[in-house]
């Protein structure tokens, strides 16, 4: 009988201290919460690097294709490879407008964006625009000019704006963009 008596004792101690152990971690918790939080959270404007280029870039969403991504210390490069159909020209107008906006107001580390624009021609890239916006030119008046370009389809004022040049290929595309 004693050894009964000793044993539900040491059962009950046993449940005292998982009860009181178990209410130690109760005054963390929203402790725990808050620091769940702030992990949570992504510090905007973020900083772009080798490490995070391929998500942040996959993150975005493009009509065409990105051929090729590259980070050099504060300069983001990226070819543009056209896809044929109907609204290419709607398509690569809005992502300048993604590629740019990204560039400029989501990073804080980009200062340049290097950018190529190709399309395929038989088998080759054949390279139709090519641009180098620098962060310290990207103004209010500059990315109101950019974005209102883009909406109204003023292939001229959007190249402008976003400071990209012609080749003659280009140029013979824009003049057949402007017809359509």
């Amino acid at each position: 009988m004693r050894a009964l008596m000793r044993m539900a004792a040491l059962l009950a101690a046993g449940g005292l201290c998982v009860l009181i152990l178990g209410r130690l971690t109760m005054p963390d918790a929203p402790l725990t919460e808050r620091r769940a939080a702030a992990l949570s959270v992504q510090a905007w404007p973020m900083t772009l690097s080798d490490e995070n280029l391929v998500d942040a870039i996959a993150a975005l969403s493009f009509h065409h294709r990105l051929a090729r991504v590259s980070w050099d210390h504060s300069m983001l490069g990226a070819d543009i490879l056209l896809r044929g159909g109907g609204d290419a020209a709607g398509g690569l107008a809005d992502d300048l407008v993604a590629l740019i906006s990204f560039s400029f107001e989501d990073t804080a580390n980009v200062r340049q964006v290097l950018i190529r624009v190709y399309r395929p021609a038989g088998g080759r890239k054949e390279l139709l625009f090519y641009g180098d916006p620098r962060r310290e030119d990207w103004n209010v008046s500059r990315k109101a000019a950019f974005k209102a370009a883009a909406e109204n389809g003023d292939w001229r004022g959007l190249m402008e704006a976003c400071g990209l040049k012609g080749t003659p290929a280009g140029e013979r595309w824009l003049q057949h963009v402007a017809k359509s």
